[in-house]
């Protein structure tokens, strides 16, 4: 990876898939595990004001549904780190496997989740048919979504800084 502001925002322009037509619609706008809940064996989402961060005006905005889907798949990197910490703390000497299995989980629980989702999806026009479609417009929501929680922590919480930054590798490594 390089740290060339211009490579890098070419690097992101490269996410966009070169003539893709998707609806714009309504979406949560801050969609993450927290905000989802299991109630009577069904979900319900929770707190659609979007980000705190962003402007009203943005926030009512219809936008690309994969910017909550990229919310999702990134909360499963802060719903692992939540399980290594608390491991960290309470049981130091079970770091090392506890880490083998979180990274496990959190791979395949992406997976599933992004199954689901196009099955779910399948034939909706805001959601690109073309996978490797699909698949280059996450890795920008994700992307966007790791420098909003850089953001986050750095002003919030920035012993938790190694999550934001670990997503912002992972999003150019996948490049």
């Amino acid at each position: 990876m390089t740290a060339h502001p211009a490579l890098l925002i070419k690097t992101m322009r490269a996410m966009i898939p070169a003539g893709i037509e998707l609806l714009k619609t309504r979406h949560h706008g801050d969609l993450h595990l927290g905000q989802i809940l299991l109630v009577a064996n069904d979900f319900v989402f929770i707190d659609f004001e979007g980000e705190p961060a962003r402007p009203l005006s943005e926030r009512i905005a219809r936008h690309c549904p994969l910017r909550d889907v990229a919310g999702v798949v990134r909360s499963f990197s802060y719903a692992a780190e939540t399980a290594r910490r608390k491991v960290r703390q309470e049981r130091p000497e079970a770091l090392a496997a506890m880490t083998v299995y979180t990274r496990e989980w959190e791979k395949l629980s992406r997976a599933r989740f992004l199954r689901g989702y196009l099955e779910a999806t399948a034939g909706c026009p805001s959601v690109p048919v073309n996978r490797e479609h699909f698949d280059s417009i996450l890795a920008l929501l994700c992307l966007e979504k790791a420098l909003y929680e850089f953001s986050y922590e750095l002003n919030n919480r920035p012993d938790w800084l190694e999550i934001p930054v670990c997503g912002l590798i992972e999003c150019f490594d996948h490049r």
